[in-house]
């Protein structure tokens, strides 16, 4: 009989959480695992039409959360787990960690959680305390890096309860073919221009000021350099003016929001630069090395996992816009260094696939299955 998981999820963006969950949902084995999914509807946040129909294969319940605190989703969702015999409650984000630890509790459901990102002390004082208070209700806690797991327990989480699944990676979904010079002409590149690209939410964790230096003092020895910049967020009127009056905004492009798009952007890119102070697991790196784009990243978290310095990448020091200028012109000065770092980056990509992801999921789905039946038969 399949295993039965209920996977919970509000939000609905271009992330790379995101992305990550929806590559397990549609990965699974559906023969193996019969799987739900719970979609909390909360204010404005609602899935859109090509979210639904790709959700097809799967059973997909509206869960509504109508304002802050309003716990009846709580019911709605264990009243669902038990009516379905759920086996297992999986989420993803931290308000869907706590309604689905909640929810499982009342409905005497497993919760596997996830903490993924940025460090918890993001989320605020009261929101870290809670997320360890309640981490006694997750029969497991999902992490996508070592770096993270070995934070997590440092500041109190029980080791045995963590459990590292790295991030995969779907090579072909960002690998287009698509002729550069007419992706150039519709996102309005120079045909000439040297693109050095970032792909980041506008936020200052993602430190687009070092990414902007850098590329004023790239443009010292390549003029023809340009920047494209993919994402969204609070910094953009910030980042606008700032690198307006630093003098390089004629050779800048905000992008916004990409998502269908992405693999082109990757594609008129000539090296992939990734500026931030901190992340759990940055998914960008290996999307870029599929893409077959050379990448300078920062020396954060599980990145010298992904990046052997010197042979697949380059690592640099964060807040160092010196040293990450100094490293593209190498790239862009030495093609068959670049073409090295990309057939190398290529063969990394492949030790962090999607189906190996899914496998290490459904294992653990699998282990804990056991476990509760186990228990339930002693």
């Amino acid at each position: 009989m399949p295993i039965k998981i209920l996977f919970l999820l509000s939000s609905y963006g271009a992330g790379g959480a995101e992305r990550q969950y929806f590559n397990l949902i549609h990965g699974i084995d559906k023969h193996e695992f019969d799987v739900h999914i719970g979609l909390i509807r909360y204010r404005q946040n609602r899935p859109s039409p090509t979210l639904l129909e790709s959700l097809a294969d799967v059973r997909v319940r509206m869960f509504d959360r109508n304002y802050r605190a309003d716990i009846s989703v709580v019911f709605d969702i264990s009243r669902y787990a038990r009516e379905n015999k759920i086996d297992i409650i999986q989420s993803l984000l931290f308000m869907d960690n706590q309604i689905g630890r909640v929810a499982g509790l009342i409905s005497g459901k497993s919760v596997i959680t996830s903490i993924r990102g940025e460090p918890l002390p993001l989320l605020g004082k009261w929101n870290t305390w809670l997320e360890f208070k309640m981490q006694r209700l997750s029969k497991k806690i999902v992490v996508n890096s070592d770096w993270l797991k070995a934070t997590l327990v440092s500041q109190g989480s029980a080791a045995d309860k963590v459990v590292v699944i790295h991030n995969g990676t779907a090579a072909g979904n960002f690998q287009c073919q698509v002729d550069r010079e007419a992706l150039r002409d519709k996102y309005g590149i120079p045909g000439r221009a040297v693109v050095i690209g970032i792909v980041a939410r506008l936020h200052p964790i993602k430190d687009h000021v070092t990414f902007f230096d850098a590329v004023k003092m790239v443009r010292a020895t390549h003029s023809s350099v340009h920047a494209v910049i993919a994402g969204d967020g609070e910094m953009r009127t910030r980042l606008q003016a700032y690198v307006k009056d630093i003098g390089i905004d004629d050779c800048v492009t905000f992008l916004g929001t990409v998502t269908n798009e992405l693999p082109e952007v990757y594609r008129i890119m000539d090296v992939f630069i990734l500026t931030s102070l901190s992340e759990s697991f940055p998914n960008v790196v290996l999307e870029a090395m599929s893409a077959g784009v050379p990448v300078v990243a920062t020396n954060i978290s599980d990145v010298p996992s992904i990046i052997s310095d010197g042979e697949n990448g380059y690592i640099v020091e964060t807040r160092n816009p010196a040293l990450v200028a100094d490293r593209v012109v190498s790239l862009l000065s030495n093609p068959p260094l670049r073409d090295l770092f990309i057939k190398n980056g290529l063969a990394r990509t492949e030790q962090f696939a999607v189906p190996a992801m899914v496998n290490k999921f459904q294992q653990l789905y699998t282990d804990v299955y056991r476990s509760e039946a186990q228990v339930s038969s002693s």
